[in-house]
């Protein structure tokens, strides 16, 4: 038969030190405090540590978890994750109102575009094509006029666009069946 647990009293209040459900013997007799104010007053926390704190972002009242460490408690502002990440949206928010994000013109058909859900703001930033047709275009430029020797510069939007609304009437007038008509008579030499 197994001796008797002499009792562990409260070093700071005197009590006896009550037994958690499944705590083992050396556990329970290494204990020093009967409660977490004891403990805090011992180590010589700060009795605010152990008053309910005040949500930031829904205003409910929240106490501190047991096994949550002293220092993370101080810093705690809200009480749930929740309650943080709408804050984080929120301030977010408040951000881009402040600075917004810079639109980009495509540098081969001239329409402004904005940054993808996904991108990241420096591929963003670098990015000179709407689409990836219009960028396959400028790489196409590219390597024509790398096969001439001569370098590849942006073109000034206005004349893509010229040029884009003249390939658009050539390809109209390919569609008319008159046009063919005349181009293939000619083709003949009749």
């Amino acid at each position: 038969m197994s001796p008797a647990i002499k009792t562990p009293l409260c070093q700071v209040c005197g009590k006896e030190i009550p037994r958690g459900k499944d705590e083992d013997n050396c556990r329970y007799l290494s204990r020093v405090a009967c409660s977490l104010a004891c403990g805090c007053t011992m180590k010589g926390e700060r009795p605010a540590d152990l008053l309910p704190k005040h949500c930031e972002c829904c205003g409910k009242d929240f106490t501190r978890e047991q096994n949550l460490r002293l220092d993370r408690w101080r810093r705690q502002r809200f009480c749930s994750v929740a309650c943080a990440s709408q804050e984080r949206e929120r301030v977010k928010l408040e951000l881009k109102k402040k600075n917004p994000e810079p639109v980009n013109r495509c540098a081969v058909c001239g329409v402004e575009f904005s940054r993808r859900k996904t991108e990241q703001l420096n591929n963003y930033r670098r990015r000179t094509a709407c689409t990836p047709q219009c960028a396959l275009t400028t790489i196409k430029n590219a390597r024509k006029l790398a096969d001439t020797g001569q370098e590849w510069r942006v073109p000034r939007v206005s004349a893509i666009a010229q040029a884009n609304e003249e390939a658009i009437q050539r390809e109209a007038m390919m569609l008319n069946p008159l046009y063919r008509q005349r181009m293939f008579r000619g083709a003949l030499g009749v």
